[in-house]
């Protein structure tokens, strides 16, 4: 009996230290076992369906004659044409070369007659219907020739017009959009031709060679615009115009003059 006593106890030794080693390597119910934390849900974009506002170019300063009522056409010797305008405290001036700005300068001599502007090496002097242009040591004498008085009539959403003759059209640039509304002249029907066209600007530069160039597709007809700051006048009336225009319409060139309105 002691034998089987002492077996027993052996066997009961082992069943407890097998018992024992698997509880060392038992997984603590404490301890985690690859935890996969979501981030947090980010709130999605709101969905916005409404069409881009698109918006009108600001032109060029030098396209129109700012606050002036008036543009003034100047012959000159040395033969030159200018075309000038006065708003307050300075005058704007265009010659075939460009535009030019120049403040007026302070009378210093109350004895002298007429009004002299300058900037840089340009001065213009004027009294009355005579004045003198000056460019370094290079003079020339002019006298006006003829006055246009600005109209705004041409629409209320018109921020630019332009026209030309033979064949007669005009084109006026949207105030709000950027839009261009195009006639050209009667065709054998006795009507006019009239369509407006979205336009992309390709260039737009300000100063003395203030340029802007448009293009527009409306998959019927093909525009191009090009305008620059420069003394022009039309074929037609002879009329002053600060900027010289240049529409190409389905292969067509049309050339004529235009200014800005606003």
């Amino acid at each position: 009996m002691k034998a089987a006593w002492l077996l027993g106890t052996a066997v009961a030794t082992l069943i407890l230290l097998g018992l024992a080693g698997c509880a060392e390597h038992a997984v603590s119910p404490q301890t985690p076992q690859h935890v996969f934390i979501l981030p947090p849900q980010l709130p999605l974009p709101e969905d916005n369906n409404e069409p881009e506002t698109l918006v009108a170019p600001t032109l060029p300063h030098a396209f129109g004659p700012g606050e002036a009522a008036t543009l003034v056409t100047w012959r000159c010797t040395p033969a030159q044409d200018l075309i000038a305008a006065f708003p307050a405290g300075r005058v704007k001036l265009w010659s075939k070369l460009g535009y030019y700005e120049l403040p007026e300068l302070p009378q210093v001599d109350t004895a002298e007659a007429g009004t002299k502007y300058q900037k840089d090496d340009i001065s213009f002097w004027n009294q009355d219907s005579e004045a003198l242009i000056g460019n370094g040591s290079r003079q020339g004498q002019c006298q006006i020739d003829a006055e246009r008085t600005l109209s705004r009539n041409s629409g209320d959403n018109a921020r630019f017009h332009a026209l030309g003759s033979a064949p007669a059209w005009t084109l006026t640039l949207a105030n709000d959009t950027p839009q261009a509304a195009i006639t050209l002249g009667q065709d054998s029907n006795d009507s006019l031709n009239e369509f407006e066209l979205p336009y992309d600007v390709e260039l737009n530069r300000d100063g003395h060679e203030a340029r802007f160039i448009a293009t527009g597709n409306n998959r019927v007809h093909d525009m191009r615009v090009e305008i620059a700051a420069g003394a022009c006048f039309d074929r037609t009336s002879g009329e002053p115009y600060p900027t010289r225009v240049t529409l190409m319409l389905d292969g067509q060139r049309y050339e004529g003059c235009g200014e800005a309105l606003n």
